[in-house]
């Protein structure tokens, strides 16, 4: 059936004055300061090399990924971590669609706020894995976005 259509919908079946849980509250939180705070790590672990073999091993290995290549993947078990739906929870994501979607065809989905921390667009992509299980999902950034 899909989701409605021109109705602004909560994910994971909140309202605007939904609380979100104690617990998937805290686990969002720590979760995404893991996330959000990866540059931040990187700094702490390369002024820590200078007096640690340890961290510089740890600095080697974490920028040697950089040598894998980059093919795309499709990971479905990764967007349906629930992990993601606490993060919905916590900064209250919602959508609309303004028509009914046709899953034959192929379209280009936005979300609001745009950014350049890549947040929203994870979470726009599980709830669209979530939504539409059989739909293949893209992600597409601006040239910009790579020249920050």
């Amino acid at each position: 059936m899909g989701p409605p259509n021109n109705v602004r919908v909560y994910a994971e079946g909140l309202t605007q004055l939904d609380k979100q849980p104690f617990w998937h509250a805290a686990v969002a939180n720590i979760t995404l300061l893991a996330y959000c705070g990866t540059v931040n790590g990187l700094i702490l672990l390369g002024l820590a090399s200078f007096y640690s073999s340890t961290a510089t091993f740890i600095l080697i290995a974490a920028f040697s990924t950089l040598l894998l290549p980059a093919k795309p993947f499709h990971w479905r078990a990764f967007l349906k971590l629930k992990v993601f739906s606490y993060w919905r929870e916590y900064f209250r994501f919602s959508y609309c669609f303004e028509e009914k979607l046709d899953l034959h065809k192929g379209y280009i989905l936005y979300k609001l706020p745009h950014g350049v921390f890549p947040i929203a667009p994870v979470l726009a992509a599980s709830l669209v894995q979530t939504l539409f299980p059989d739909a293949p999902v893209y992600s597409l950034a601006a040239d910009s976005v790579f020249s920050v």
